[in-house]
C-alpha cells in the first residue's frame, strides 16, 4: 500500500484551516487523514492538526480496534495548550486506515469519499450536512450540542454516484436523508456495525478495490473565475482521482497538476481543499 495527502488554501481564506497527513503507524498500519477546521470558529487551523494527530495516536495505541472518533476528540482536547480555546477543535475528521484485508474509512462530518474498483468502476459518496457539520467537539460540551440540535441541525444527506468503466458521466444511484442521534459515532470495520452517530463509514476489501480517497467539502467550492458558475463536485473529484502513477507522493503530484489545469481553465476554489488517499496495491482483477 501507499498513502499520500495534499491540502491547500482557498481563495477567500487568510489561513488554511484544512490539514492532511499520511504515513505508517508503529504497527505497520497505513493511514491517510484529512481534517477541515470550521471557518467561523477560532484557531481551527491548530485544531485540525491536533485532531489529526490524536487520531494517529489512537492507531498507535489500539491497532486492533477501529478508529474511535470520540476518543480522538477527547485526546485532542487534552493536548491543547493555553490559550487555545476548545472551539478550535471544531473540525471534521476523515480517515482511511489499512487492515489485513483492505481499508476502513471513517468520516465524522461532511466531505467526499471516492473509491475505485479493480475492474475500473468508480464510486463517489457525498456527505452533506447542509453546511453545518456535526463536529466531534460538540460532544465535549452538551450545551453546544443542545444548541446545534435546537437550531434544526442533525441531518445528513448521503448521495452515491457511480460510473461503470467506459461510461463518461457519473450517475446518481442512491440518495438518503436521515437524522442521527446524539450518541457517539460508531465505526464500520471489516465486520463492524452501522452508525448510530454522526460518522459515515465504509470498508473496502483489497481484492475488490484498489484506490480510496477522501476529500474535504472544498471540492464543492470550485467555480469559473470569470462567470462565477460552480463546477460540479463530481467533475472536480474526477480530476483529483485521475492519478497516473501511485509511486511516491502520488496525491501531491496529481493535485499540483490539477492546480495547473485550474489556472489554464480559469477555475478557482474559494474554500480550502484537503485530500487523503491510499492505493491498495496491485491485485487480482475481478472476473
Amino acid at each position: 500500500m501507499n498513502a499520500d495527502t495534499f491540502f491547500g488554501i482557498g481563495k477567500t481564506h487568510e489561513v488554511c484551516q484544512d490539514y492532511a497527513r499520511s504515513g505508517v503507524t508503529e504497527f505497520e498500519e497505513t493511514y491517510a487523514i484529512v481534517s477541515d477546521g470550521c471557518s467561523s470558529s477560532p484557531d481551527t487551523d491548530f485544531g485540525a492538526r491536533f485532531l489529526t494527530m490524536a487520531a494517529i495516536s489512537h492507531r498507535n495505541l489500539y491497532p486492533k480496534r477501529p478508529l474511535d472518533p470520540l476518543w480522538s476528540i477527547w485526546r485532542a482536547f487534552g493536548m491543547l495548550p493555553a490559550p487555545l480555546p476548545s472551539q478550535c477543535l471544531d473540525a471534521t475528521l476523515l480517515g482511511i486506515f489499512s487492515t489485513p484485508t483492505g481499508v476502513g474509512v471513517v468520516a465524522a462530518g461532511d466531505g467526499v469519499i471516492y473509491a475505485r474498483r479493480r475492474n475500473g468502476n468508480e464510486q463517489i459518496v457525498n456527505l452533506d450536512l447542509k453546511g453545518a457539520p456535526s463536529y466531534l467537539s460538540y460532544f465535549l460540551d452538551p450545551d453546544r450540542m443542545k444548541t446545534y440540535r435546537a437550531e434544526g441541525f442533525g441531518w445528513r444527506n448521503v448521495q452515491t454516484h457511480y460510473r461503470v468503466t467506459g461510461n463518461v458521466p457519473f450517475t446518481l444511484v442512491d440518495e438518503e436523508t436521515g437524522e442521527f442521534k446524539d450518541s457517539p459515532p460508531l465505526t464500520l470495520w471489516e465486520n463492524g456495525n452501522t452508525s448510530s452517530g454522526p460518522a459515515a463509514l465504509g470498508f473496502f476489501p483489497a481484492d475488490t478495490w484498489d484506490f480510496v480517497m477522501v476529500a474535504t467539502d472544498g471540492v464543492h467550492s470550485f467555480q469559473n473565475a470569470a462567470t462565477l458558475q460552480p463546477i460540479p463536485m463530481v467533475e472536480v473529484v474526477t480530476h483529483l482521482a485521475a492519478v497516473k502513477s501511485f509511486t511516491g507522493q502520488f496525491m501531491t503530484r496529481r493535485c499540483r497538476a490539477f492546480e495547473k489545469f485550474c489556472l489554464k481553465e480559469g477555475w478557482q476554489h474559494n474554500d480550502d481543499l484537503g485530500v487523503a488517499a491510499i492505493y491498495l496495491g496491485e491485485g487480482k482483477e475481478e472476473s
